[in-house]
């Protein structure tokens, strides 16, 4: 999984191994709220699913 923010000369890649893509998603939105990702968010219904995802519990059963 890649992102880009092109206007702070950023770029984030993860990989994970974990057999899905749970971790990496909530991985990689972590990493673009912190750097201001969320302003980029140009539909509403993007930025309902970065704010349900960014404050979703991960847990490892």
């Amino acid at each position: 999984m890649i992102a880009a923010l092109p206007e702070q000369g950023l770029g984030f890649a993860i990989k994970t191994d974990d057999g899905s893509n749970r971790a990496a998603e909530v991985a990689m939105l972590a990493l673009l709220h912190h750097f201001g990702g969320e302003s980029l968010c140009r539909m509403p219904e993007d930025h309902a699913v970065f704010v349900r995802t960014k404050t979703h519990t991960l847990r490892n059963w």
